[in-house]
């Protein structure tokens, strides 16, 4: 039942407003500027306070790491969240829309996506103004362990807990998504003309020339290419790379189905069968064509 409703709700989102990816083009590389610069200041702060011991390096995330986000904040104008499912600080829960992201970040990750590949960029309504939320999923590394692992030192358990007595972000393996970072910024429609004078990947894309019937093997059906690539725009574009999935889950020259995108993705929401198959269809197309955009 939870896959079922994750799946309906991520598919609420995809479809959300129609808004030209390409347009928020320049808000992402915006985004992962400033993510960018987060990490290095953070990861400097972490490093040396790591010298004293662990217990130390929780009270930079305590007390630091607010204001750190809070001087990024006022040079880049992005309001910077720091959320999970299972969060340490109760201020980071998630809203309803950043969960339902998370959810997919999730799904994602079990169908094989890397961390690199789990963002979202997409314009919203805030409080009756358009806004840009940009989502990252945060993996856990071998140096989170000490704070977020299963085996986790009594005399840190014991700091954490006196800072935080409703923690619930342990348990984590090297690999896990543990969190992802949540950023707005009021959204410029100046801006989002620049981005969409340029080209893009899916420009590309949507230029080739695909056949229009594409026999899909294990179910004995025949897909529309052309259709799929129409409902991939529509539906989830804002989150997947179409060759990235097509090269993942059809490998390289020869193309052969195993199983059902929409089965092992259950993020796309596209899953009622006359549909799933143009999906398929679409990226078995650029799989056979050896697509690398």
């Amino acid at each position: 039942m939870m896959r079922l409703t994750a799946t309906i709700i991520v598919f609420a989102l995809a479809a959300g407003n129609g808004v030209n990816a390409q347009s928020l083009k320049n808000y992402e590389l915006e985004a992962e500027q400033t993510l960018q610069r987060l990490r290095q200041v953070m990861m400097q702060e972490m490093q040396t306070a790591m010298q004293g011991g662990v217990k130390q390096a929780i009270g930079v995330c305590r007390h630091l790491a607010p204001e750190i986000e809070e001087q990024i904040e006022k040079e880049t104008g992005w309001q910077i969240r720091r959320i999970g499912l299972r969060v340490r600080n109760p201020d980071n829960k998630p809203d309803t829309l950043e969960r339902s992201m998370m959810m997919s970040f999730e799904l994602r990750a079990m169908a094989g996506q890397g961390p690199e590949m789990l963002r979202s960029a997409r314009l919203l309504d805030r409080d009756g103004t358009q806004t840009v939320h940009f989502m990252q999923a945060i993996p856990t590394f071998d140096t989170c362990l000490a704070c977020h692992g299963k085996q986790i030192a009594p005399e840190v358990t014991t700091a954490i807990n006196e800072l935080y007595p409703q923690d619930q972000a342990i348990g984590y393996e090297v690999g896990d998504i543990r969190g992802a970072f949540s950023l707005y910024k009021v959204f410029d429609p100046a801006k989002a003309a620049e981005a969409k004078n340029g080209s893009s990947d899916w420009d590309r894309i949507a230029a080739l020339e695909l056949p229009p019937a594409v026999e899909l093997e294990e179910t004995g059906r025949t897909g529309n290419a052309v259709r799929g690539r129409d409902l991939f725009a529509k539906h989830c574009r804002n989150c997947h790379s179409p060759a990235h999935l097509a090269k993942q889950y059809f490998g390289g020259d020869e193309a052969s189905v195993q199983g059902s995108v929409c089965v092992k993705l259950q993020s796309h929401g596209t899953t009622d069968e006359a549909r799933d198959c143009d999906l398929v269809a679409f990226l078995k197309a650029l799989a056979v064509a050896g697509n690398d955009q």
